[in-house]
């Protein structure tokens, strides 16, 4: 899917280094433990713009409190998303689907989250999770080369599938994003005929 360059191999590792880097820093900005975040802030702040009960619009709660939002909205997705499947009922599974959401909702606020982009996340997660826990139990894999058997473990590691979920759902949505979209142009044209 272009997220590794099948002309150099060798460069896989350090490219998977990188987007799970990347994904670390985006999980630390974009999902705030509210408590330690406004600690920190708390002495340079004004307290009447930045606290829970001001509706300023550069209230750091006013913000906390719309993210909150968002994410029951795509809990609520979540918790319904092959609701009879034991891997889809699991809290680990569904809270990295929820964060892998949230994140790309926040990156794309032009669409933020729409019903059914959980439905595309799924098979995704459910594969790459399958794949690292399949090979995770065959901790001693042989194979002819010891450089492509280190390549395998750090591609597939059980520690990395949100990291990895996550750019593969965001190349997956850089072409389904049209359909996400909402164009209230059309709504209103289609309102409006003329006889």
């Amino acid at each position: 899917m272009k997220l590794l360059d099948i002309q150099d191999i060798l460069q896989w590792n350090n490219n998977m280094n990188d987007i799970r880097s990347k994904y670390i820093k985006l999980k630390e900005l974009y999902i705030i433990d509210v408590s330690k975040s406004f600690e920190k802030k708390a002495d340079k702040q004004d307290l009447i713009v930045h606290n829970p009960l001001s509706l300023h619009k550069d209230s750091n709660w006013q913000q906390y409190f719309n993210d909150q939002e968002l994410m029951n909205e795509i809990r609520n997705d979540i918790e319904r998303t092959y609701s009879d499947d034991v891997f889809f009922n699991n809290k680990k599974t569904q809270q990295m689907m929820i964060n892998i959401l949230f994140i790309w909702a926040k990156m794309n606020q032009d669409i933020s989250y729409r019903q059914g982009m959980n439905e595309l996340l799924a098979p995704l997660i459910l594969t790459i999770s399958h794949d690292a826990n399949e090979l995770f139990k065959f901790k001693d894999i042989s194979t002819s080369s010891a450089e492509f058997e280190g390549l395998l473990k750090q591609i597939c590691h059980i520690d990395y599938i949100e990291h990895d979920c996550f750019y593969l759902f965001q190349y997956l949505m850089h072409y389904m994003k049209q359909y996400f979209m909402y164009d209230s142009t059309k709504q209103n044209n289609e309102g409006n005929t003329t006889s």
